[in-house]
């Protein structure tokens, strides 16, 4: 038999799964008007959204390596989040 989860965290979950969705498409979207050139996201604000989703990516990151009880292993298991966040990470740097 299958088990479904009703508890609250499992409800903050999913929910918390639907905004990085949400959160990963609109950067798509910012970055693809960018490329066909509909849209400057250098400018207001475009850049405002931009930077709070890099930044937000790079919270969540940082907050489940963190709480990961195998750091390496994390690290390995989620290298692609880290190459998509680093890149910006250096832009704020800059």
């Amino acid at each position: 038999m299958i088990k479904i989860d009703t508890s609250k965290e499992s409800r903050w979950r999913k929910v918390y799964g639907v905004f990085l969705i949400a959160a990963t498409i609109m950067i798509l979207l910012l970055i693809g008007g960018e490329l066909f050139a509909f849209i400057d996201i250098d400018k207001p604000p475009y850049d405002w959204i931009i930077n709070t989703m890099i930044f937000f990516f790079t919270v969540d990151y940082l907050w489940r390596l963190k709480r990961a009880k195998k750091k390496w292993k994390f690290i390995k298991n989620n290298i692609y989040d880290l190459i998509a966040i680093l890149p910006f990470s250096f832009y704020f740097l800059s």
